[in-house]
């Protein structure tokens, strides 16, 4: 069956499309500049924004198009989820590539699996890497190291983690620890605490790519301001493709206002 866009949702539909391709034309400028003042890495020529600019143009100029026109709204509808899903996609997976380095007061090491004999995972060997490699190239003086404690074996990934930063060179005094992040939110609100206690200003954030957006929501909704940067991965874990996808649905649950 066929239906016919009635002009309301046609105009709120074109309001929020302009609004779209507005912030990603200003992020899209930001992006430029920041790539031009030596503030961010990255080996990416175009930011997700750019994209999502031009998504939603193309929206725009497609609803223009088909004012007069009777479509399928299911398609219409299908459509609509394929570009959000994408666009979000496309910000998740570059944001996560863009190292943000730079001098700070302290780095975060988000915590991951520790395996029932106390092995660390690969995914938490590889961040406690990068963080410790941020505290020897001299960009932070303290690292905080922040995760749960598995309820069962009672496995501690903040222990495990400073256990790997102290064989590779860091002073123990250096190093804290929050046993109180059971999830990305919760670790949020105890790092920022923790910084407010020290009076540090800012942190640098490591955490798997992927994970960065979520991330960087949580802490800023806690008050904190960080700077993202992705751990260098030994290689790609075989379930990457799921935590993506996942993450996109997590990061938009993070985001929401009564969240």
């Amino acid at each position: 069956m066929f239906w016919r866009l009635p002009p309301v949702p046609r105009i709120l539909t074109g309001v929020m499309l302009a609004l779209t391709a507005l912030a990603a034309a200003i992020d899209t400028g930001d992006y430029y500049a920041l790539v031009s003042r030596g503030m961010i890495d990255t080996t990416r020529a175009c930011p997700a924004s750019l994209a999502v600019l031009v998504l939603a143009l193309v929206g725009l100029r497609e609803l223009k198009l088909r004012t007069d026109r009777v479509c399928r709204w299911k398609l219409e509808l299908l459509g609509a989820g394929f570009g959000a899903l994408t666009a979000c996609l496309a910000i998740l997976l570059a944001f996560g590539a863009t190292d943000y380095r730079r001098s700070a007061d302290c780095a975060i090491v988000l915590g991951a699996a520790v395996r029932a004999g106390g092995a660390p995972s690969l995914a938490l060997s590889d961040r406690v890497a990068e963080g410790v490699r941020l505290y020897h190239e001299g960009h932070v003086q303290s690292i905080v190291m922040t995760g749960g404690v598995d309820p069962v074996h009672g496995l501690s990934e903040p222990r495990t983690m400073k256990r790997l930063a102290v064989e590779a060179g860091v002073p123990a005094d250096d190093i804290l620890l929050d046993e109180g992040g059971f999830n990305t939110r919760a670790s949020a609100v105890n790092c920022a605490r923790i910084m407010q206690g020290r009076d540090w200003e800012n942190a640098l954030l490591v955490s798997h790519g992927y994970h960065l957006l979520r991330a960087k929501t949580a802490f800023s909704r806690a008050g904190a301001t960080v700077y993202t940067v992705p751990a260098t991965e030994t290689r790609m874990m075989r379930k990457a493709p799921y935590y993506v996808l996942r993450e996109c649905v997590a990061w938009i649950y993070y985001a929401l206002p009564l969240t």
